[in-house]
C-alpha cells in the first residue's frame, strides 16, 4: 500500500512536470515568424521576447529586426543592436550577418565598412545563406571584392535554401546579365517573388521595374503602392522612391513638400537614393533654400556608394566643371561605371559620347548603338528614338526600317517629344 501511494505522488509530479512544459524556445520563434509574416507584428514581438527570456538567439536575432524597424515596438537602434550583437555572440550567423549591416550602415553603432565586411564574411562562411546572397549584391554595386563565379555561386546557394534575398540577388543576375543572358521579364517574376515573401528591396526594385517599364509594363500607381510598401516596412530606398513619385507626379498627385520630407527621411538613413535627390533639390533650390555647394557634396556621397545616379550626375558634374574642377577622366569613368551599373539614362549618354567620339573617346558607332540598345531595354525613351535613327541610317548595325518604325512607336508612347513631333507628321 505504501509502495501504491509513492508511485501515486511520483505520477502526479511528473504529470505536474510535463503540463507544465510548453512550446521549446524554436517552436516559440516560429510562432513568432509566422505573426510578423501576418503583419501582427505585436504578436510577433511577445513571442521573440519569450523566446528570448530563454535564452534563444534566434528570439534575440528576430527581436532586434523588430526593434532596428520599428516593428510592433519602438524603433531603437541602439537595441537592435544589442540583441544583434549578443545573438552573434552565441553563434548565430545570420544575427552576424545583422550586426554587420548595422556597422555597414551605421544602425545603433558607429559605422565601420571594414569591420562590417569582415563581420559579413565571417558570416557567410558560418552558412548564412542570406548573407552569401547579400555579398553577391555587394559585389554586384561594386561594394565589394569578389569573382564573378563565387557571385554566381552563392546567389544559387542562397536561392536554393528558399531565402528571399537570394532570390532577390537571382533577380540582379538576370537583370544584369551575370552568368546568363539579361532577362529583364524574367528578374520581374524574381522580384515578384521575393516581394511577396518580405524582401523589402526586392519591392523597390519591382517598383522600379514598373516605374521604367523594364521587363513589364509601365504601372504609375503599382509602383507608387509597392514604394509605399516598402517605406512602411523602414526601407531607406523605399522612402526615396515615394519621394520621387511625388516629385514627378508619377502614381499620385504631384506634391514637392512631400517629396522633399521623404527625400529628408531616406538621406537620414544614408540611403544614396535619398542623398542623390535631396542634392539636386539643394542644388536647382527646388522645394528648399538653394545651396549648390550643398547639393553637389550630397550628390558626391550618393556617388561614393557606388549609386549609378549620382555617377552619372557626378560625371556630368566632371566633365563641365560644375561645383568641381573640370575633369574628362573621372567623367568618362564616372559615366561608364553608372552605365555598367545599368543606369539607362548613362548608358544613352555613353552612347552620344561614342558616336560623337567626345570626351577623347574613340568614336564608335557600333559601342554607340550597343550602349543605345541596353538603355532602350531600361526603359529609357531617349534611348529608344536613338535606335530608331540607327535602324533608319545603319548607324552601328544594318539598316531595318521596320524596327525603326516600332522603337519611333515606342519613344513616343513614353513621351518623347522628337518621336511623337516624327509620328504626327507623316499621319
Amino acid at each position: 500500500m505504501k509502495i501504491t501511494k509513492i508511485f501515486i505522488i511520483y505520477s502526479f509530479v511528473v504529470s505536474l512536470i510535463i503540463q507544465g512544459c510548453g512550446k521549446n524556445p524554436s517552436e516559440i520563434v516560429t510562432e513568432g515568424q509566422k505573426a510578423y509574416q501576418a503583419g501582427d507584428y505585436n504578436k510577433a514581438v511577445e513571442f521573440f521576447q519569450e523566446a528570448a527570456s530563454e535564452g534563444s538567439s534566434d528570439g534575440e536575432l528576430w527581436l532586434g529586426r523588430c526593434y532596428a524597424k520599428g516593428l510592433g515596438v519602438k524603433e531603437s537602434e541602439k537595441k537592435a543592436f544589442g540583441f544583434f550583437k549578443d545573438a552573434s555572440e552565441k553563434g548565430n550567423a545570420d544575427a552576424t550577418m545583422e550586426l554587420a549591416k548595422c556597422y555597414m550602415s551605421g544602425l545603433g553603432v558607429i559605422g565601420d565598412r571594414v569591420k562590417g565586411r569582415e563581420l559579413m564574411e565571417k558570416s557567410a562562411a558560418e552558412g548564412s545563406s542570406e548573407a552569401k546572397a547579400i555579398l553577391a549584391l555587394w559585389a554586384m554595386e561594386g561594394n565589394f571584392n569578389l569573382p564573378k563565379d563565387s557571385i554566381i555561386s552563392y546567389v544559387r546557394y542562397a536561392e536554393a535554401q528558399g531565402n528571399p534575398t537570394g532570390i532577390y540577388a537571382s533577380g540582379k543576375l538576370l537583370e544584369k546579365g551575370i552568368g546568363t543572358k539579361r532577362d529583364l521579364t524574367g528578374a520581374v517574376e524574381k522580384y515578384r517573388q521575393a516581394d511577396e515573401m518580405g524582401n523589402l528591396d526586392a519591392t523597390v526594385s519591382l517598383a522600379y521595374s514598373l516605374y521604367n517599364g523594364a521587363g513589364t509594363d509601365r504601372d504609375p500607381e503599382k509602383a507608387f503602392a509597392l514604394f509605399e510598401k516598402a517605406a512602411n516596412g523602414n526601407n531607406s530606398a523605399g522612402m526615396a522612391g515615394m519621394g520621387m513619385c511625388y516629385y514627378e507626379g508619377f502614381g499620385i498627385p504631384r506634391n514637392h513638400a512631400k517629396a522633399i520630407d521623404m527625400f529628408k527621411k531616406a538621406e537620414g538613413k544614408n540611403d544614396p537614393a535619398g542623398q542623390w535627390w535631396l542634392g539636386k533639390c539643394y542644388y536647382y533650390g527646388d522645394g528648399v533654400l538653394k545651396s549648390e555647394s550643398e547639393g553637389i557634396q550630397l550628390m558626391k556621397k550618393a556617388a561614393e556608394q557606388n549609386y549609378a545616379p549620382a555617377e552619372f550626375s557626378m560625371g556630368y558634374n566632371y566633365a563641365h566643371g560644375i561645383g568641381v574642377p573640370f575633369d574628362r577622366d573621372k567623367a568618362v569613368a564616372l559615366y561608364t561605371k553608372s552605365a555598367e551599373a545599368g543606369y539607362a539614362p548613362a548608358q544613352t549618354n555613353l552612347g552620344i559620347i561614342y558616336y560623337r567620339g567626345d570626351l577623347k573617346l574613340a568614336k564608335s558607332e557600333k559601342e554607340a548603338f550597343e550602349w543605345f540598345n541596353r538603355a532602350a531595354e531600361g526603359g529609357d525613351n531617349a534611348a529608344m528614338f536613338n535606335l530608331y535613327k540607327c535602324f533608319s541610317e545603319g548607324i552601328g548595325t544594318e539598316p531595318d526600317q521596320a524596327t525603326a518604325m516600332q522603337w519611333l512607336k515606342n519613344a513616343a508612347e513614353l513621351g518623347n517629344e522628337q518621336a511623337v513631333a516624327i509620328l504626327n507628321s507623316t499621319n
